[in-house]
């Protein structure tokens, strides 16, 4: 797995600032002879976390007390995808409200032309002490806000978690 740098990218993923390409494996397949519908959500998992690396808040998911906990995963498929392959996957965060996030990913493939997945994820911050959602915190929304360039919309008026 390596990132991109933003000149390396397509032009179908010069709006997500986190670009990974990952390896295609010959397990990644099942009975069918294509990539299992499941590994796409891994991918967007993988995705998740090297984008909160990036923007420098890789802290919130190092067993803190106050971290990001998976809330939905939500995959359209384009296109299948088999072995030997590598794909790239595009994150960035589409939205930001009171308790949570949500993040947009896109997969493209280097056999196929064009998106073969695209979806989101929403992440609610989380006390994992009080076992209960908390705000997301400001150092992560601004850290989102300059990774982003300001692309995200924030909303501070939704209720949900």
């Amino acid at each position: 797995m390596k990132t991109l740098i933003s000149d390396q990218r397509p032009d179908l993923l010069l709006d997500y600032p986190s670009v990974v390409e990952v390896p295609v494996q010959w397990s990644d397949q099942d009975a069918f002879g294509h990539v299992n519908n499941a590994k796409y959500l891994t991918w967007f998992e993988t995705s998740r976390i090297v984008y909160v690396k990036q923007c420098g808040m890789g802290h919130f998911m190092d067993n803190s007390k106050i971290g990001p906990i998976l809330a939905s995963a939500t995959c359209n498929y384009r296109q299948q995808v088999a072995f030997p392959n590598d794909v790239l996957v595009g994150t960035r965060v589409a939205r930001i409200g009171r308790r949570s996030f949500t993040m947009e990913h896109r997969i493209l493939s280097g056999a196929a032309d064009g998106v073969v997945a695209d979806g989101q994820s929403i992440i609610v911050m989380f006390d994992y002490e009080k076992q209960e959602s908390v705000y997301v915190p400001e150092e992560l929304r601004n850290a989102f806000d300059i990774f982003e360039g300001s692309n995200a919309e924030s909303t501070s008026t939704d209720d949900e978690a």
